[in-house]
This record gives C-alpha cells, structure tokens and sequence, in this order.
C-alpha cells in the first residue's frame, strides 16, 4: 500500500508543477534511475556549463515509465527527459508527440545477471527474471536476451516487469527474481554481490541505440533557443569527461557518494561510449523502432518521424 501511495505522491507532484513558460531558464529533466546517463549533466552543472547558458537545471527522477514522463513533457511539468531512446520511442507510437533531439550514446549498457547459484541461461528454466519496464530498453534487452537463449515467457520461465534498475538488483538479492536485465553502475555491484553475468546485451544488440534526451514538440517549435542551449551545455559536459579523466572521476565520487576506485571503473566503462556532438544513430534506431512496432501490433513510421537533428547540427558546427 505505501508503494502505491508515493507512486501517487510523485505523480502528484509532477503534474503540480507550474507548467513551463518555454521562456524560463529553468529546465527540468526526468531520469528514470541513478545511473550513468546523469553524468554529462553532473558534469555540466558542476562547471558551470548550465549557468554559461543562462539556464538553471532540476533533476528528477520518474520510474513509473514512457507514458507519465511524455505526459509530464506534454503538460510543461517537465522540459526533458534524459533516459534510454526506446522510452521516446515506446510514447510516441502511443500516439504522444515527443521528439528525440540527441543521442548521449548509441551503445546498449545492459548485463544479464543470474540469481545465486545460476551460471548459465539453462539455470533460469522455471525461474522469474525481472525486465524493464514495457517499452523501455531494459525489455528489448532482455526479450532479445530470451530470444537469444530459446527461453519462451510464460512457457520455459516467468517475466515481470520492474522499470528501475535499483529495485530490480533489489529483487535478485532477496530471491524475488532469479534473473534480470542491469546497466552500470548496478552492474558492478551485481558482481561484487557475488551474482553472475550471463550476457553483456550488446554482443547480440550491435548498431542498436542506447540513451539520449528527448521533449515535446511542442517546446521546440515554441522555444528552439532553449532546446539548443540545454544540448549545447550537455554535450559540453560529455566531451569534458572525455578530456577530463580525473576531474570527471571527482564529480563520479561527489554524486555517487562511492570510492574512488569504483567511480573509475564505471569510467572507464560507460565514458569512451559517450558521444561527443549528440549523433544519433538513425539505423539503430529505426531497428528499434521496428522491434517495438512489431511488439504493439503497428506498422512502424519512418525515421525521420521521432528525431529532429537540426539542433545537434547547429552544435556541431558551431564547434563551441
């Protein structure tokens, strides 16, 4: 009942939020979990980049999925989300007009961990594995994942679905699950618990997509300044980690509140990937909107219908 409870505080919250007036500095990003794809922007307000731009930025952490962070966008409760592309593109073919305008990677982070005792695929047969949430990139993972491995839902194990990686590390050490689907830094700790990998996701999900930023179209037809200038600021913090090894490993330890050692492994695990100018992978991402399509039963759009590239390309020329 107290779950149920603070779902509902949050959502609260969220939609009580002063809608945005697109012409306020103030930007509020969604993240669904504690993870890497908050570092470039760490990054950012910690030099100064945000303030550069005249632009005042709040974090907040949504788990309930792609459907109440693209109302929020919808309702200027939130300007951006920062979280895996297949949540933006889970909303807009359910029919939200939300628009990806950068990619922070285009490389799939996920692990596959098995419970206590499991080392192989073979171990999770009559078990409970925890994916994603629908339509999140923790699902594709592991329905590919599955695939992969010829283990059918609902015949050869059971599948639940859980959208934050915390709670879903959480239900592998209390047995609730005996398998599920991790990014990093989650992935460490996994190891550490003394859990097995079984697979790393993007052995089997090449040229796919991973994280990046996406809002309304509303926000940029009203306030394309705005969308520019919160990119041009995150992308800067991308690239500073890329040539900031050790100042960026300082920030890691600051918000991460974890040794030093640690923050330098997720380092170098998770920073090489970063892109630097925002590139999305068009056919990456057109192979996921195809998969997710197929699984809702849609004939899936173009491309060209869930990215607007106009601000990247302004950045990248720009060279600033």
């Amino acid at each position: 009942m107290w779950k149920v409870k603070t779902l509902a505080r949050l959502i609260a919250f969220i939609f009580l939020l002063p809608p945005s007036t697109f012409a306020s500095d103030l930007v509020r990003v969604a993240f669904p979990s504690i993870s890497a794809i908050l570092w470039p922007m760490w990054a950012s307000r910690d030099q100064g980049f945000y303030s550069s731009e005249d632009i005042e930025v709040e974090l907040f952490q949504v788990r309930l999925g792609s459907a109440t962070i693209a109302q929020a966008l919808l309702s200027g409760g939130l300007t951006f989300a920062s979280t895996g592309l297949p949540v933006a593109i889970t909303s807009h073919l359910g029919g939200a007009e939300t628009i990806i305008v950068a990619a922070s990677s285009n490389t799939v982070e996920f692990q596959i961990y098995g419970g206590k005792g499991i080392t192989s695929f073979d171990g999770l047969r009559g078990k409970t594995v925890a994916s994603g949430s629908k339509g999140s990139g923790g699902e594709i993972g592991m329905t590919a994942t599955l695939q992969y491995a010829g283990l059918v839902p609902g015949k050869d194990l059971n599948v639940i679905y859980i959208g934050n990686s915390n709670d879903r590390l959480t239900a592998l050490r209390t047995d609730l699950v005996q398998g599920t689907i991790l990014s990093p830094p989650l992935t460490r700790v996994a190891r550490l618990d003394g859990f097995t990998g079984l697979l790393t996701v993007a052995n089997i999900l090449t040229d796919w997509v991973g994280n990046g930023y996406f809002t309304g179209k509303r926000l940029v037809q009203q306030n394309p300044d705005l969308v520019e200038r919160f990119l041009r600021a995150s992308l800067k913090g991308t690239r500073f980690l890329k040539n900031e090894r050790k100042k960026a490993i300082e920030i890691g330890v600051r918000y991460w509140k974890s040794p030093e050692a640690e923050v330098a492994e997720y380092y170098d695990d998770i920073v090489p990937n970063l892109e630097d100018w925002g590139e999305i992978n068009t056919k990456g991402l057109s192979r996921a909107i195809a998969l997710i399509a197929k699984q809702r039963n849609q004939t899936p759009p173009q491309v060209q219908d869930f990215i607007d590239v106009r601000f990247i390309n302004a950045i990248k020329q720009a060279r600033k």
